[in-house]
């Protein structure tokens, strides 16, 4: 709840919606309760650390989400001062109002799920957010929702905290952004890398380059096949020193052999 209610719930990675288990909902309000009466006391509209929605027009647009939904958790509003109320509510269908924008408020709904894939499967089908919380302590359930979704970030047992952290990127993808920021990564987000390729023009670069010429034979075809092979598994840069090293290991190879013959027509 504080990660809904922070700013009255008016942030970029606020918790949209909850996906759980009938049983989980269940402990989830419990939780939820509690966690607001610690936070605000008896009366959340007089506790100065909860704030108020930015404008009329919003006020409007919260409220109207609200309506013919089911209140789990929630009190009054009032349009004079643009107060909403920290509101779960439950029983929500995917195709409600209330799940067709972000909601940037302090209202929260809970759709419920019978299991982890059918939580993966439900935001899969949807666009990819901004960020991700995923609140489990099975390994095999962290490792499918980080392997099975896409998302700008993802957090487990936790909220938020991302976005402050300094070196890890912070961004969307997809409908949720584009680029990333936080430190070295703002800077690489407006970098463009560009390409720079220089060949060289010694009489030996000539030569090897010839395989890549017509006419073509199976000679060729497999020299060409081991150079590309060998360029997808090492840096470009290391190409070349690679060649002279084993074009080094042919000629002694070579002159080894050669002395040896020498000797023994010489015997």
């Amino acid at each position: 709840m504080w990660g809904k209610t922070q700013n009255c719930g008016q942030i970029c990675v606020a918790p949209d919606y909850v996906l759980c288990s009938k049983e989980v909902q269940d402990k989830f309000l419990k939780y939820a309760q509690a966690a607001l009466h610690q936070f605000y006391g008896d009366n959340v509209r007089e506790n100065g650390d909860f704030g108020r929605i930015i404008n009329q027009h919003h006020f409007h647009r919260l409220t109207g989400l609200l309506r013919d939904q089911k209140v789990a958790i929630g009190g009054p509003s009032d349009p004079k001062d643009h107060f909403v109320h920290p509101t779960i509510v439950t029983d929500v269908h995917p195709d409600d109002a209330i799940m067709q924008e972000e909601i940037f408020g302090p209202i929260l709904p809970i759709v419920t799920v019978e299991s982890y894939e059918e939580a993966i499967n439900f935001i899969n089908q949807r666009e990819k957010p901004l960020a991700l919380y995923v609140f489990t302590g099975c390994k095999k359930v962290k490792k499918a929702f980080l392997r099975e979704t896409s998302s700008g970030a993802v957090l487990i047992n936790d909220v938020l905290m991302h976005s402050v952290a300094d070196g890890l990127p912070f961004g969307g993808v997809g409908n949720s952004g584009i680029g990333a920021y936080h430190g070295k990564h703002t800077f690489d987000t407006f970098s463009h890398k560009k390409a720079v390729m220089e060949r060289g023009t010694s009489m030996l670069i000539d030569k090897i380059d010839s395989i890549r010429y017509p006419p073509y034979n199976n000679t060729k075809t497999k020299l060409l096949k081991t150079v590309f092979r060998i360029n997808r598994t090492l840096p470009v840069k290391y190409v070349p020193h690679l060649i002279m090293f084993s074009l080094g290991v042919a000629v002694t190879c070579g002159a080894y052999y050669l002395n040896k013959y020498i000797q023994n027509e010489v015997d």
